[in-house]
């Protein structure tokens, strides 16, 4: 089974309440990669992805190729995330939201 994705937008934003809340953002002004994946299986889509990840725990995250899974680059990386807490929401309208709470880097 071949999965790809496109990249719909990928930005570098202001975060939200809920994302200052859920991600434990800390600082005055936190910042969050807003990043919008069209997921594919076997060519036909299958959901739309949007995560939001804490920028300050990501250095040039938007620089890396957003087409891979995030969990391989995150394996791959010498500046790895350690999350305490994954959370997935997903809609009915195929719909998932990603959120990790603070960790350390590895």
């Amino acid at each position: 089974m071949r999965v790809s994705s496109k990249v719909l937008q990928a930005v570098i934003a202001p975060a939200s309440p809920s994302d200052i809340r859920l991600l434990k953002l800390p600082g005055e002004h936190p910042m969050v990669y807003d990043i919008t994946r069209l997921r594919y299986i076997e060519d036909q889509p299958l959901s739309l992805e949007r995560s939001h990840l804490p920028a300050y725990l990501f250095p040039m995250f938007l620089t890396r190729d957003l087409t891979t899974p995030f969990y391989t680059m995150f394996e791959r990386a010498i500046d790895v995330y350690v999350a305490d807490r994954m959370r997935f929401t997903m809609h009915h309208s195929g719909y998932v939201r990603l959120s990790a709470t603070h960790g350390s880097a590895k």
